[in-house]
């Protein structure tokens, strides 16, 4: 993600831990019928010029049903949580949360709720992000 413009223009850096557990599961063919994850991701933003730094943290669980057995790239996946970013000392600097339902290839069909990152990195919209920037001024 990029903030600023012009010469102080920057790359936010991203330090993450993340924990996924994931579920499979087959028909009696043996072909894959059902992916189901369930994510955990904490961590930092910062800004490489002055350092400033907000933290963050999210859940997310994802639920990939194939139309086809054993072809990832069929289906329909429902993808729901939350992802907070925090302020220093407290408050909420950009808050995502929600619904979102995509084809099995990862194109959009429909989404609930705020999703200022996918705003910006899937639909170009920078002003999406803004808060998080003006944070790690």
């Amino acid at each position: 993600m990029i903030c600023g413009t012009g010469a102080p223009a920057y790359e936010v850096f991203q330090f993450q831990n993340r924990s996924v557990l994931g579920h499979r599961y087959y028909d009696q063919n043996g072909n894959l019928t059902r992916r189901h994850f369930h994510e955990v991701d904490t961590g930092t933003f910062t800004n490489p010029i002055t350092h400033t730094a907000v933290s963050f943290s999210g859940r997310g669980t994802t639920l990939h049903d194939l139309s086809v057995a054993g072809d990832i790239t069929s289906g329909t996946q429902l993808l729901t949580g939350s992802f907070r970013v925090y302020r220093p000392h407290g408050g909420t600097v950009i808050f995502e949360a929600g619904r979102t339902v995509a084809s099995g290839t990862g194109d959009f069909i429909r989404e609930s709720g705020p999703h200022p990152f996918q705003d910006y990195f899937v639909f170009g919209d920078t002003a999406a992000v803004q808060p998080l920037c003006k944070a790690l001024e």
